[in-house]
């Protein structure tokens, strides 16, 4: 069963400012037929919105350019926005027969595009380079062999030889498909995704994650294309499985000289870790944490009137609950990130990208 949106009940003109200000929050803009397709995906309402776009224009709240919308000091960034969009096919191009090749892998179930690249918002790493964040969906045997692959390719020099290199930033097993940190953040991350090798696979990534649909409604017609009798593999884990992540994990202590990711590990399922029995991701909690603060802080600055305590708690839900960013900041002792300037968040999209 579907979720229910959370815009239902909400003006078209207060979907067009959250959604325009969130592009806001990585200097960014937003094509303007994407942001009418996720709005109005079966074109019931066109004349209602194009009048909302109209009136949010007269009210100078947003400013519209060669098939974008932003806000007014984005301009800029629409004129630029088609050398953003040759950027990121370039660097999809030039690694693209790297990819085919792992698609070739047995052990390969999925692979997508993700991050800045995909958003077609390149931004440097922590490294000053541009880099191709990877999502990969493994088999449920192959998860730990990827890992193990993936921890060749960092560590024996092969990145820094290439001009643009991976980062896997997402390695999952078909078999534990489901994202925790749920909020608007992360299903944009979603949404974003291109995939490249594995639709099949990535439609039942989908399928577990229907929390997605509450953002972004109009992905849900994805299921029109779910093959029928598609199931998830068994989550059972495996004593191979164990043994893989024990020596993987005596691997990093090694590396860091240090017996705390020894100390770390489990084999509970604990979310908010990097490394879990079954999947390998981006650590979340205190970069998502500093989007929300980010994107209410741009509301207030540029649609002070639009501001809604109650939908912004709809977004970024995630401030509360076991998984949440706030039970993740008070882990470590602090109240959570703190935004200084817009400086300090510039740096924060450098070092994770978008």
């Amino acid at each position: 069963m579907l979720c229910s949106s959370i815009w239902e009940g909400y003006s078209l003109k207060k979907r067009i400012v959250y959604l325009i200000n969130y592009s806001s929050v990585f200097n960014d803009v937003m094509n303007l037929d994407e942001l009418k397709n996720i709005i109005d995906p079966h074109r019931r309402s066109r004349p209602e919105l194009d009048s909302a776009i109209a009136m949010l224009l007269d009210e100078k709240k947003i400013i519209i350019d060669n098939g974008y919308a932003g806000i007014p000091v984005t301009g800029g960034k629409m004129e630029a926005k088609h050398k953003d969009i040759a950027l990121s096919l370039q660097v999809v191009n030039r690694l693209n027969e790297i990819l085919l090749f792992l698609a070739r892998l047995p052990i390969i179930k999925f692979i997508g595009i993700s991050g800045s690249i995909a958003a077609n918002n390149p931004v440097d790493s922590s490294r000053s380079e541009l880099d191709l964040d990877i999502f990969i969906i493994t088999s449920r045997r192959g998860f730990w062999v990827f890992c193990f692959l993936e921890a060749l390719y960092r560590n024996l020099g092969i990145r820094r030889m290439m001009k643009y290199p991976f980062c896997f930033n997402y390695i999952m097993a078909e078999s534990d498909l489901i994202v925790h940190n749920q909020c608007f953040y992360t299903a944009t991350e979603i949404k974003n995704i291109k995939p490249v090798y594995g639709m099949p696979v990535f439609l039942m990534f989908l399928k577990q994650n229907e929390w997605v649909f509450r953002y972004y409604p109009h992905l849900a017609s994805a299921f029109n294309s779910l093959p029928h009798g598609f199931s998830n593999p068994s989550r059972n884990r495996t004593l191979p499985d164990k043994i893989l992540f024990v020596a993987y994990t005596l691997i990093r202590c090694i590396k860091k000289f240090s017996f705390r990711p020894l100390q770390e590990l489990s084999f509970e399922f604990r979310p908010r870790n990097v490394l879990n029995l079954t999947r390998k991701i981006q650590s979340f909690g205190g970069y998502e944490f500093y989007i929300g603060r980010k994107f209410e802080i741009n509301l207030r600055k540029y649609f002070p009137e639009y501001y809604d305590p109650g939908l912004i708690e709809a977004l970024f839900p995630d401030n509360s609950g076991p998984y949440g960013l706030r039970a993740k900041a008070a882990e470590s002792g602090s109240a959570g990130p703190v935004i200084q300037n817009d400086a300090s968040f510039d740096r924060l999209i450098a070092k994770y990208g978008q």
